[in-house]
């Protein structure tokens, strides 16, 4: 196995129960979880005073917030990510490479779960660092028009798992596919 594993899928796919599944079937090694867009959340959260749980709850960060600045945490999280890819691009996959390199050095034979690779440069990133890529499709999740949810279906993955049945279904695809 891998010591990075970056799960890509629309919104609601199950790619962060793939990735619970994954640690749990790994309980002997260190452990670490590093998305792309945690940088991301760590700005909205300063400059707008979002809350974790306005950035990651599925109904909380599509609901326009009632204060400054009024809009929704999700729509607010994509305009950062998008600036900075705008007018810096590699910010992102340089921190996500940055934090691994910091972790591996601590432990060496440690595993890596991302559960946001939406973007070519993030899938070349995990190529580099000799990760797989895990595509996570579920029936009726078509995501959006946005970028960060277009551009996914372009990244070559080593795996497709198709969500389409139970946990334990799931846990089952991701053991043959790992």
């Amino acid at each position: 196995m891998s010591r990075i594993i970056a799960f890509t899928g629309k919104m609601g796919s199950g790619k962060n129960t793939a990735a619970n599944l994954v640690a749990e079937m790994n309980p002997e090694r260190q452990l670490a979880e590093y998305n792309f867009a945690d940088p991301i959340r760590h700005i909205c959260a300063l400059v707008f005073g979002l809350t974790w749980e306005e950035m990651t709850d599925p109904v909380l960060k599509e609901t326009k917030l009632d204060r400054w600045p009024f809009e929704a945490p999700r729509t607010l999280l994509r305009d950062v990510g998008m600036f900075f890819r705008d007018r810096w691009p590699g910010t992102w996959v340089n921190k996500f490479e940055r934090s691994t390199q910091e972790f591996f050095a601590t432990y060496p034979n440690g595993l890596v779960l991302n559960t946001d690779l939406r973007f070519i440069d993030e899938g070349i990133k995990i190529e580099e660092l000799d990760g797989e890529k895990v595509r996570v499709v579920r029936p009726g999740r078509e995501g959006d028009s946005h970028p960060s949810e277009t551009e996914m279906d372009q990244i070559r993955v080593h795996v497709t798992i198709h969500n389409d049945g139970t946990i334990d279904d799931l846990r089952a695809k991701l053991q043959v596919a790992l």
